[in-house]
């Protein structure tokens, strides 16, 4: 015998409008087979089902045709009125598929059949809501361009406050810092006073600007952020997300990831025929990341006792250690580190051999038909010789002694220091090194920016200046290299920047450019830690090399007029074999046997950045600028954060729980989070578990009762996405 409280029918009506702005139309003869509310990236859904042909429809008293019903891309509202909530069960979506299953058919006409119509919510809408816009800041209105803008892209308009980068989260990115004619942050028009976009305010944008809208661009359905949830968006993150041409579903689904322990819903609104934008978190307590950062809880938490329940036609919960660690490592880029070598600190060796430097200063002297050519013919032939690929290192290639103990000068032979002190990161292991000798290599770009000062105690003080012009762009300083000049007077060095030499060739004209009627380029050895100097003009390579070039007798072979061992100067960068890292917690509880670690790779994105004490950073009239030194990009406290809210989440174990019920059921909606099931001490049980799907299945015949199926998630956090 049927159970009596599954005939207590809780009643269906199905409508349909082919435009938004139409009435809805009651549809008597559509019956919903079954209907789902899901949480982001799933679709909601729901299955329709009609029979056509010759028949009586409900309430008719005569037969009747049938038609063929085609509602593909049509609106669709499915109402349920339930037993246990005065409101009904609203779902509201586009009819998409529309699947015929003919029973029977004429020549011209389907004669009689079960059609079925599958629609999905308000979501596959922004699926096809493309991003190839984006709106600026302007005097008096919203400016549009027709092209995706990333989100905080890299902004180096921006003038620094003190110092270069000090923190990942002080960074300017692009957005206003005004709200829109919408209400919604855009982008800045200025760069120099743009602030970063945060996932609230994104999501904001997001929904003001790409809402669905008419052929003529007007907005036809509303579309709000429920105020209740807006907080379950963080307002403290730097999201880098990149726009032009992806969907707006898509965008949704990456910044409201539940591998950032986010992720929303779309419900209907009746009182506005409108949608709420509905977020929501994963986690069951705020986790804190310091400095006032913190991942919200869920809003919306309960406990469930269905010890007693009736309806519960099967229960499953899945708890899980598979991703529960006991410290948690966040692990940034190879540390980078910058400082000065010279020839007077004893940090500078020769890269050529004492053999190619003979050949080199032979020129072709050693060719049978030498001795027999005219002056100049010999000086041709020994440019010549001298420009060969066997001496191609001769005079050119510098680079660090091959003995070289970790520490570089000031480049006039003063106090060394050590280009990585030991107390910037957890210091090393006895016994272990910070340099792989056979890969360094020196760095194309040093980390220091241009129109910046870093002399003196600006560093140490985060009192480095932006000298950046309004309007333009920093950039990365290249290797820079100097040369002390020929005496000019006796005890007074004077240096000149190795690329620049050539700025004094027209002094030649008035006598006192001291032979700088050459130029000299610099780049950095591809396959060594060094760098490569190329003369262009004047007497050739040794042009820099007075003391070391032996001429052939009886030709015009001038010595050069600059000598690198009276003091070659040269900054420059190299990543250390080391990581910047920070641990949470900071030591493995002892009482764990095999401890699990979990190391999250941040190196595309935390860094540290150091400039040795005694760094050559510029020239003042001719002196060297030095530096003190100092962090100018400092990332541990991002990674402490990473650290941290990874072990906050997997430091526990994670639970799922999936329910049967007899019914349609309101108590429970998408985005509800579930703390325990049971009751009392014997039955109770912790789930902390999320609502990520709720199925209503219709029953379709006599005996079949409704269900109500309940399915949760714990998230697979991904800390890098946090951020």
């Amino acid at each position: 015998m049927p159970d009596f409280a599954a005939k207590a029918v809780e009643a269906q009506a199905v409508y349909f409008k082919r435009h938004w702005t139409d009435q809805w139309a009651p549809a008597a003869d559509v019956y919903c087979n079954y209907l789902t509310f899901a949480a982001a990236p799933t679709i909601p859904s729901a299955e329709l089902e009609r029979r056509y042909g010759r028949g009586l429809l409900q309430g008719d008293v005569a037969f009747d045709d049938v038609p063929y019903l085609d509602r593909n891309g049509w609106w669709v509202k499915i109402e349920l009125q339930t037993q246990d909530a005065e409101e009904p069960v609203v779902w509201v979506g586009i009819v998409q598929e529309d699947g015929d299953n003919p029973i029977g058919s004429g020549p011209e006409v389907k004669s009689a059949g079960v059609q079925k119509m599958l629609a999905y919510g308000l979501e596959v809408i922004f699926e096809r809501t493309i991003v190839a816009a984006s709106w600026f800041e302007g005097e008096d209105e919203d400016q549009r361009i027709n092209r995706g803008l990333t989100f905080n892209a890299e902004n180096r308009f921006r003038r620094g406050e003190g110092i270069d980068a000090p923190d990942f989260f002080d960074r300017p990115g692009n957005r206003s810092a005004t709200a829109g004619e919408r209400g919604a942050y855009l982008f800045a028009a200025d760069l120099s006073a743009a602030e970063n976009w945060h996932t609230a305010a994104i999501v904001q944008y997001l929904l003001a600007y790409f809402t669905p809208t008419d052929a003529e661009g007007e907005e036809i359905i509303p579309l709000a952020i429920d105020p209740t949830a807006a907080d379950q968006l963080p307002d403290w993150d730097k999201p880098v997300l990149r726009a032009d041409g992806r969907s707006l579903r898509d965008l949704l689904d990456e910044l409201l990831d539940r591998r950032r322990l986010l992720s929303y819903r779309i419900t209907y609104d009746a009182a506005t025929d409108g949608f709420i934008f509905k977020p929501f978190t994963f986690a069951d307590e705020s986790i804190e990341l310091g400095d006032g950062r913190e991942i919200a809880a869920n809003l919306f938490q309960t406990s469930w006792s269905f010890d007693a329940e009736v309806e519960v036609e099967s229960c499953h919960v899945k708890e899980s250690d598979t991703q529960r660690y006991d410290q948690v490592q966040a692990v940034g880029g190879r540390i980078v580190v910058c400082g000065t070598i010279s020839y007077l600190d004893g940090t500078i060796d020769a890269g050529w051999g004492n053999d190619e430097e003979d050949d080199y200063c032979a020129g072709a002297s050693e060719a049978a038909d030498y001795a027999d050519l005219e002056v100049f013919a010999k000086v041709e032939r020994d440019a010549v010789a001298r420009a060969a690929e066997s001496v191609r290192r001769v005079f050119s290639y510098f680079g660090l002694t091959s003995d070289w103990d970790g520490k570089v000068g000031d480049g006039e032979g003063g106090t060394k220091h050590d280009l990585l002190p030991e107390d910037l990161f957890v210091a090393p292991q006895e016994g272990d090194t910070n340099w792989y000798p056979p890969e360094l290599r020196f760095l194309r770009e040093l980390p220091l920016k241009t129109d910046h000062d870093y002399s003196g105690g600006n560093i140490e003080w985060l009192q480095v200046a932006d000298n950046t012009p309004d309007g333009a762009q920093w950039h990365r300083r290249p290797v820079y290299c100097l040369l002390k000049l020929p005496d000019l007077e006796p005890g007074v060095d004077r240096y000149c920047e190795v690329d620049k030499i050539a700025l004094a060739c027209q002094a030649e004209i008035f006598g006192d450019g001291n032979g700088r009627d050459f130029s000299c380029s610099v780049r950095v050895q591809p396959d060594a830690p060094g760098v490569v100097l190329k003369v262009h003009g004047g007497v050739g390579q040794h042009e820099i090399a007075a003391s070391d070039f032996t001429p052939v007798d009886g030709t015009y072979d001038y010595p050069g007029t600059f000598d690198w061992r009276n003091n070659l100067v040269v900054t420059f960068a190299v990543q250390a074999d080391c990581r910047v890292t920070a641990r949470w917690p900071a030591e493995i509880d002892a009482e764990a046997e095999l401890p699990k670690i979990l190391r999250i790779d941040a190196s595309r994105t935390a860094e540290l950045q150091y400039v040795a004490n005694g760094t050559v950073v510029g020239l003042a009239d001719g002196e060297l600028k030095k530096t003190t030194g100092g962090v100018i990009r400092d990332d541990r406290q991002f990674l402490h954060c990473l650290a941290r809210a990874a072990w906050e989440w997997y430091g526990r174990r994670r639970q799922a729980l999936s329910v049967v019920r007899r019914g349609v059921l309101t108590d429970f909606q998408v985005g509800d989070l579930i703390t325990e099931i049971g009751e009392g001490a014997w039955t109770a049980e912790p789930v902390r578990t999320v609502v990520t799907e709720v199925k209503y299945e219709l029953a379709r015949a006599e005996g079949e009762t409704h269900k109500t199926s309940i399915d949760t998630h714990w998230a697979e956090l991904d800390v890098l996405r946090l951020f």
